[in-house]
């Protein structure tokens, strides 16, 4: 989906949640916007990942714009 439209240079910030409502993973990086673009955020775990419902933010220059959750069995 679009967020709109980004300011030429932003912060984007991955922020994953787990089943505990606990941040495990955050990720920031400053993204120069020209148009449509892809950011590529992912997360590992060598374990696995606990079952139970997880919630990925992505916020634009601290701002929350897309939330995703997903459930892993």
């Amino acid at each position: 989906s679009n967020a709109g439209t980004a300011p030429v240079n932003a912060q984007v910030t991955a922020r994953w949640i787990g089943p505990d409502s606990a941040v495990f993973n955050e990720e920031s990086r400053a993204q120069d916007f020209k148009g449509t673009q892809f950011v590529n955020f992912r997360v590992a775990d060598p374990k696995g990942f606990k079952p139970g419902g997880y919630k990925l933010e992505v916020a634009l220059n601290g701002s929350t714009v897309q939330v995703r959750e997903f459930t892993i069995h």
